[in-house]
């Protein structure tokens, strides 16, 4: 059966929410308090011929400050890394079912590193794109 996208975003907030110095939210905020990760539903797709399984894609935004300082960018390199102990790759690989049955969670890199904007102010982050195996 199919995990509820709801189920979904709240299991990615669980594993963001372990990456140390990270705030992480579920759902998509008014404003925002950085450093902090939100997930949003991106996209879905069928994932088979007969269409019985799909396929979505998260996008967890990162804002990690105001400015794009050295700091900043040091905070965002170490969120982004294939490894290290604030990586969000290695918190998402130790957990890939999400705490779901039948869910798997795929990272898939990231994209828009830079100045993003947040309810019409700039913040410096970077977004990271996660993949959801549904059975």
């Amino acid at each position: 059966s199919m995990a509820t996208i709801s189920a979904v975003r709240d299991g990615l907030q669980t594993i963001a929410a372990t990456v140390t110095g990270l705030r992480a939210s579920d759902i998509i905020p008014g404003e925002i308090n950085p450093p902090a990760l939100v997930v949003i539903p991106d996209h879905a797709e069928p994932r088979t011929v007969t269409k019985t399984r799909d396929l979505e894609v998260y996008r967890l935004r990162l804002v990690v400050s105001a400015e794009s300082t050295r700091t900043a960018q040091d905070q965002l390199d170490g969120y982004l890394s294939t490894s290290g102990t604030t990586s969000i790759r290695v918190a998402l690989n130790a957990n890939q079912n999400l705490g779901i049955a039948g869910v798997k969670a795929m990272w898939m890199g990231w994209d828009n590193y830079g100045h993003n904007d947040w309810a019409g102010l700039t913040y410096f982050g970077a977004d990271v794109l996660v993949e959801v195996a549904n059975s």
